[in-house]
């Protein structure tokens, strides 16, 4: 198999950026964020493949909750952006049953190549509060969140109940674990 000139050079360009960022985001990283590269089975990092955790913005309904998401950095990284999926789902108007986003910023045919991951992050947890109602992805979400905002907060916030439940079971677990 033989690898063309400009693959090589855009993955080295994916793997420099990306551990930049990484020591960017471990100095910077907001309160209540958690992210990493994800843990390969042989104990290594696959830098490109980064899991975070994503407190819900205050004030809203997804407040107290805790989003995880998946960052899946192509080669053309960062000529390409990421492609951005909540891992578990999340019912958004804006998010596709399978868990991927439809956000401008990370949109290709809206990217720059400058945006950081920490951006990409931030913009997320921005982007829970602020649904982009006029092109739903879950078009059953997008309605009701049009029509019956009441009941849309409510169901979100029973969510946002269920992963501060999960994370703080989660974090018990580890501390019996030690």
């Amino acid at each position: 198999m033989t690898t063309q000139p400009g693959a090589a050079m855009s993955t080295d360009l994916r793997v420099a950026r990306l551990q930049r960022e990484r020591k960017v985001w471990h100095k910077n990283k907001p309160c209540g964020f958690k992210g990493a590269p994800v843990r390969c089975p042989d104990g290594t990092s696959d830098i490109g493949k980064w899991r975070v955790t994503i407190p819900g913005p205050p004030n809203t309904p997804w407040a107290d909750g805790f989003y995880t998401a998946e960052l899946d950095f192509p080669a053309e990284y960062p000529l390409k952006p990421p492609n951005v999926k909540f891992d578990p789902p999340i019912q958004h108007p804006n998010v596709y049953a399978n868990g991927a986003v439809c956000l401008t910023l990370i949109n290709s045919s809206h990217w720059k190549a400058d945006t950081s991951v920490l951006a990409i992050i931030k913009g997320l947890q921005l982007f829970l509060a602020e649904p982009n109602e006029k092109d739903p992805a879950n078009w059953t979400i997008g309605q009701l969140y049009i029509s019956d905002r009441a009941k849309y907060n409510s169901m979100v916030r029973e969510y946002a109940a269920k992963t501060k439940s999960e994370a703080a079971n989660k974090k018990k677990k580890k501390k019996k674990q030690k």
